[in-house]
């Protein structure tokens, strides 16, 4: 167990370092990730081998995950450096500038505009209609499935779209988008579950128990079954994004029966909670700002702000953090 993630660090560099075979080099970086977050990327080099896809592991994720815990530093070191140096091959370099390769595997990710004006910069996105504070951009995915099995989800060896990146490909923002898309909606559907089954999916993996009379006291009652419900899609990753999908705010609306707020757990889910009187704008947007500083990671926030659905209008509403409801909604 480590006092703090300097000295975490410290160990686990050199206990890296031993491991290297010749020609071997540990390369460390600071890497910008969403919502102006840093974080150190620890990486392998060869000269002999300038064209091997190393991955690169975030130290403070390892921090996160083992930093608290009583472990052997160097076996972790060690398995990890395996992993990294015998990591399957991805894919090539030279995949990246094919643009039907791109056009394949390209997909979209909502994140807040507000909050990554640095990140943006050099990267194509559009608007999401009716939520003010959030765009989408592109992102290939180049990972494998025994890639994300040796390194999960956060190392899954995806690139993001540049400006540079889509002249090169002689790609249109238009059709970028429009392959992102109907990508993200083919290979990564939606899910709209209520609360009560996700929370009994998360508490009992292997099934419910039957007949448990303590079971219910962890979970919503039935009759509040239909007030919440969990957006996101089928692997639960950057699922927020699921709300630019086609046809899915009637899809809600319908599963809801009525207007509804739409609430930005985080980048990888949204809440939808029935528009009724049990609770009012304000007192839903401080619950977003408390759980967004207390509770969600800082690269997985999506927005402070809230956004309500009207099934008579058909259009979203954001409703800012600061009480004043926008004036831009867009039908969808």
């Amino acid at each position: 167990m480590w006092n703090n993630i300097q000295s975490f660090k410290d160990d686990f560099m050199f206990a890296l370092e031993t491991k290297l075979d010749p020609g071997y080099m540990v390369i460390t970086n600071k890497v910008a990730k969403l919502n102006n977050v840093m974080k150190t990327g620890i990486s392998l080099q060869n000269p002999a081998f300038p064209s091997n896809t190393i991955p690169t592991i975030y130290l403070e994720d390892l921090y996160e995950s083992y930093g608290n815990e009583n472990i052997n530093i160097d076996s972790l070191a060690s398995q990890l450096y395996e992993q990294m140096v015998h990591a399957p091959n991805t894919d090539s370099v030279s995949e990246i500038l094919n643009p039907e390769f791109v056009k394949e595997h390209v997909q979209i990710k909502v994140i807040s505009s507000e909050m990554n004006g640095d990140f943006l910069r050099d990267k194509p996105c559009i608007p999401v209609n009716g939520f003010d504070d959030l765009v989408a951009i592109a992102v290939v995915k180049l990972d494998s499935e025994d890639f994300r099995n040796s390194f999960g989800s956060e190392h899954s060896g995806s690139i993001t779209v540049t400006d540079g990146l889509m002249l090169n490909l002689s790609i249109r923002k238009s059709e970028l988008f429009e392959c992102a898309l109907r990508n993200s909606e083919q290979n990564n559907p939606a899910s709209l579950r209520s609360m009560r089954e996700v929370m009994i999916e998360m508490m009992f993996p292997d099934g419910k128990p039957e007949d448990d009379p303590m079971v219910d006291m962890f979970l919503p009652p039935e009759g509040d079954e239909a007030m919440m419900y969990v957006l996101t899609n089928r692997t639960a990753m950057f699922g927020a994004s699921t709300i630019m999908y086609s046809g899915i705010m009637d899809e809600v609306y319908n599963k809801v029966g009525s207007d509804f707020v739409i609430i930005p757990s985080s980048l990888h889910e949204v809440l939808i909670v029935k528009d009724a009187d049990l609770m009012s704008n304000n007192e839903i947007l401080n619950m977003v700002g408390q759980i967004n500083e207390g509770v969600v990671a800082d690269c997985d926030i999506l927005s402070n702000n809230i956004y309500r659905y009207s099934g008579a209008d058909k259009c979203v509403t954001t409703i800012r953090a600061s009480g004043a409801e926008s004036d831009l909604s867009a039908e969808l």
